[in-house]
């Protein structure tokens, strides 16, 4: 296809073709970016010199979105934290942030640019929606000023967020995200005050919006599904692969099982820092089917390990040989979120060949078309989450 590459990054556009409500079927591309990053996140820029980078980074989004435009794409999910990067202090990273308005105020950054404060990359990513005619997501830095009237205004005097916002084929700014859950290194970004449930229908179905880490916990992520029984989430993130069963290919297409929505999931690409859409390494003994018990996380698993030496299940492996005539695997959870994995040699998913039966057992329908690195049932008790501590301050 021709895609731009950033650096040495690879790149990724995948089209795929979802069933949902209101349409039989519909376009939809996720895009696996290889950002341009900052040299030196631990300098304080001008935000001319943020703009700079983050439009290097648009550049790139803009010949993707056009390519998945003139393939019939109705709407194009990108990465978390792919305008601008990452590791960065909160004070380094406040000039590539813009204050975005509700989506309440009726806006068409494209052709009304002038509106509010300056934001250039808004009116940029609103042009690329109207001009090629289909949705477009993105993550980026949102910042609102507060003052000491607030208890929870942080000292520096404004509260940044990592928020996503979607833009309609006209350019139409309709839906904005904060993220809840931030993950631990995220101290740049505050918390917002409660937690969000953004929704919006188009003629193609009825959409969800969440971030990353969100995904491990009820809110927002378990709530768009069963409460508000979207059809499809819209998912951002910069997925660092946690092996052997907490992967990016693997979890989140468990996750979509568990609770039967789609979900588009685009991710970051950064081979150092394993963050891939299916760079999972899990070589040739199985472990016994397991249960493991982490306070509010349960797993059963069939595990292949590195050696016949038991102290190696766990450890990456991404290839296997061995074949199974069929498999059952359940465990006992006292949860109703329970969500099913498995996993081939070579990493590959295995579409259509499993199901999980009323009840609770996962199982397959023939034997193995490949090689099994893993089959997995996760239990989740959302209730023994601990609450997590809001972030009033930098």
């Amino acid at each position: 296809m021709g895609l731009p590459k950033a650096g040495a990054s690879a790149v990724l556009l995948v089209l795929c073709s979802l069933e949902a409500c209101a349409l039989d079927s519909y376009m939809a591309a996720v895009y696996e970016h290889g950002m341009v990053l900052s040299e030196n996140t631990e300098v304080l820029v001008s935000p001319e010199k943020a703009l700079m980078l983050m439009d290097k980074n648009t550049a790139i989004l803009e010949e993707t979105i056009k390519e998945a435009a003139r393939q019939g794409t109705r709407i194009i999910v990108t990465p978390e934290d792919g305008i601008y990067g990452w590791v960065f202090t909160r004070e380094k990273i406040y000039p590539y942030f813009e204050d975005i308005p509700d989506p309440g105020v009726d806006w068409i950054p494209c052709s009304d640019p002038g509106r509010f404060a300056p934001s250039p990359v808004l009116e940029r990513l609103s042009c690329l929606a109207r001009n090629n005619s289909t949705y477009v997501v993105v993550n980026m830095g949102d910042k609102k000023p507060c003052n000491s009237s607030d208890p929870r205004c942080p000292s520096d005097g404004h509260y940044q967020y990592n928020r996503n916002v979607v833009f309609d084929s006209e350019g139409k700014l309709v839906a904005h995200y904060h993220k809840n859950n931030l993950f631990v290194t995220e101290k740049q970004f505050n918390y917002p005050k409660n937690p969000e449930f953004v929704t919006f229908s188009t003629s193609s179905g009825y959409f969800g919006i969440f971030t990353c880490a969100d995904i491990l916990y009820h809110d927002p992520a378990v709530v768009l599904a069963r409460r508000f029984r979207i059809d499809t989430v819209l998912f951002p993130t910069a997925w660092g692969n946690t092996r052997p069963l907490l992967s990016a290919v693997q979890f989140h297409l468990a996750w979509a099982m568990g609770v039967g929505i789609n979900i588009l999931s685009a991710h970051t690409h950064n081979s150092t820092l394993d963050m891939t859409g299916g760079n999972l390494t899990l070589r040739n003994v199985f472990e016994s089917p397991a249960n493991i018990s982490a306070g509010d996380l349960l797993i059963c698993t069939l595990l292949k390990c590195k050696s016949t030496d038991l102290n190696t299940c766990g450890q990456p492996v991404e290839t296997a040989e061995t074949r199974f005539e069929m498999f059952s695997l359940s465990g006992t959870f006292g949860t109703n979120y329970v969500f099913p994995e498995v996993l081939y040699s070579g990493v590959q998913l295995a579409p259509g060949e499993f199901e999980v039966l009323t009840d609770g057992r996962l199982i397959s329908h023939t034997s193995t078309s490949k090689p099994v690195l893993s089959v997995t049932v996760f239990g989740r008790w959302y209730e023994k989450n601990t609450p997590r501590t809001q972030q009033a301050s930098p």
